[in-house]
C-alpha cells in the first residue's frame, strides 16, 4: 500500500444477517478477524474518498496487518483491488451464503482443516433452524428442511 494515501470502496448491495454469520462463523476462520474487521469498516464506506491513515486508525489494525487482511479478502473473492489513477479502488462483493460456502470443496476443505469435524459441524448447527424449536416459527404442516451431512471428509449442507 505504498505510494497511495487514498482510497474508495465501492459495492451495490447491503449485508443481511446471513452475510455476518457467514463471514463471522466460516470466513474469518480461514481470511483472520483483521480480513473480516476491514470487509465490514470498508462496507461503511460506500463511494467516499478515504485516506489510508483514516482506515488504519478506525479499525485499530496496523498497516501490515491491512495489507496482509486485503491480501486475503482478495484471495477469497471478496474484494478486488484496483489503482485508479492517484486512488485504490476496493470492490466489495458479497460473502457466499452459507450453503453456498459449505458446498464448495474447496472452501469446505480449508475450514475442515482449520476448525476440525467437531467444530466444524458445531457451527453448522448454528445456520440451521431445528424443527422442534416452538420458539422459531415452527408450524406443523409447513414445510422446514434442514439436513446436515457430516461424513468421512465432507460436508453436504442440503436445504
Amino acid at each position: 500500500m505504498l505510494g497511495r494515501n487514498k482510497y474508495r470502496a465501492r459495492f451495490s448491495y447491503e449485508l443481511s444477517f446471513e452475510d455476518l454469520k457467514s463471514l463471522l462463523l466460516l470466513y474469518q476462520p480461514l481470511i483472520s478477524s483483521n480480513a473480516v474487521i476491514l470487509y465490514e469498516h470498508l462496507h461503511t464506506e460506500n463511494d467516499k474518498i478515504n485516506d489510508i491513515s483514516t482506515l488504519i486508525l478506525r479499525t485499530g489494525i496496523a498497516l501490515h496487518d491491512v495489507e496482509a487482511a486485503f491480501k486475503r479478502l482478495n484471495e477469497y473473492r471478496l474484494v478486488d483491488s484496483y489503482i485508479k489513477g492517484d486512488e485504490y479502488l476496493f470492490i466489495l462483493h458479497k460473502p457466499h451464503s452459507s450453503l453456498s460456502f459449505l458446498n464448495n470443496d474447496l472452501y469446505n476443505k480449508l475450514l475442515r482443516k482449520e476448525l476440525g469435524t467437531e467444530e466444524l459441524a458445531r457451527r453448522i448447527s448454528l445456520f440451521t433452524k431445528s424443527s422442534f424449536d416452538e420458539t422459531d416459527g415452527y408450524h406443523p404442516g409447513h414445510s422446514h428442511t434442514c439436513i446436515i451431512s457430516i461424513v468421512a471428509e465432507s460436508v453436504c449442507v442440503c436445504q
